[in-house]
């Protein structure tokens, strides 16, 4: 990237700029590694699916005066939207699923399938389903969930399988899906995180890079911040958030230090780690690929 580049996106008075203060962010997602005890079990849905997150989530809302009500985002809420894209990004797909598919096709054999779909207006949903798979139209692979003999559906985004429908493939499939990316469960974002974070006591931050110049967004980089600066008596999420921004070799981006508004990373980003496996130093020389580098930061 130029120097001219970098110039056009440093915020006035502040020495950030780069990919770090790019236009418009994207939005990531966070979770605390150190403080998660057991792997959140997949829930069931309806006979033969089981969601193991869905980014479109319930909230409720405290309107005053003893008023409460819920909303929802049909795209999906910002960091768990990061969250299931860094995972799908990363996930190590068998070498031979499609063949594997296409034997279950042939002989009828029920299984059980990891899967990702995305709703009308976006929002992530990693499901684990058991039932047939048949040919569909159009040359697209149907699903036909355990129970049903008719409402089939389109198969999309297969990430994994096993040839059975025993209950201990759902177990095995949701034990995959966390622990095969190397990145524990995330939660959102805050601002006490980010004020809190130093030299001595940094977080790891997985975020979607926007990209520059429509080249798209990028899934599953990590921020790496060690401190924080903030005005006194500014508005909450201008100050500036700062330390090194790893991004993978696919994402065409340069991993750089560099800093950012705690705005722009808080609309979705997802806290991984309040005490990652590397300093500074260390994600200086991670590897380029997703699954490498995850290993690094969280295991």
């Amino acid at each position: 990237m130029s120097t001219n580049q970098n110039q056009k996106r440093q915020p006035k008075g502040l020495e950030t700029g780069g990919q770090f203060a790019p236009d418009v962010h994207a939005e990531s997602t966070i979770r605390l590694a150190d403080e998660i005890g057991a792997l959140p079990e997949p829930v069931l849905s309806q006979r033969g699916r089981w969601d193991i997150e869905h980014a479109s989530k319930p909230k409720p809302v405290d309107r005053g005066n003893g008023v409460m009500s819920t909303t929802i985002s049909l795209s999906g809420e910002p960091s768990a939207n990061t969250d299931i894209a860094a995972r799908v990004a990363a996930y190590p797909k068998p070498g031979d699923l499609d063949d594997r598919i296409q034997a279950a096709i042939t002989t009828g054999q029920p299984i059980t399938i990891l899967t990702v779909s995305e709703g009308m207006f976006g929002g992530g949903h990693p499901q684990l389903m058991q039932g047939k798979l048949f040919d569909g139209r159009s040359g697209r692979i149907g699903f036909l969930p355990t129970g049903k003999r008719t409402q089939g559906i389109v198969l999309k985004n297969p990430l994994d399988i096993i040839d059975n429908v025993k209950p201990a493939a759902v177990t095995e499939l949701n034990r995959r899906w966390y622990e095969e990316t190397h990145l524990p469960p995330t939660e959102p974002l805050t601002l006490d995180a980010l004020r809190n974070a130093s030299e001595e006591n940094p977080i790891a931050v997985l975020y979607t890079h926007p990209g520059f110049d429509g080249s798209g967004p990028t899934p599953g980089c990590v921020w790496y911040i060690d401190y924080y600066e903030e005005e006194e008596g500014a508005e909450p999420g201008t100050g500036i958030a700062g330390g090194y921004l790893w991004c993978p070799d696919d994402s065409g981006l340069y991993s750089e230090h560099g800093s950012t508004y705690a705005k722009d990373i808080m609309k979705g980003g997802a806290l991984v780690s309040t005490k990652p496996k590397v300093g500074f130093a260390g994600m200086t020389e991670l590897p380029g690929d997703r699954l490498g580098a995850y290993q690094r930061i969280f295991d």
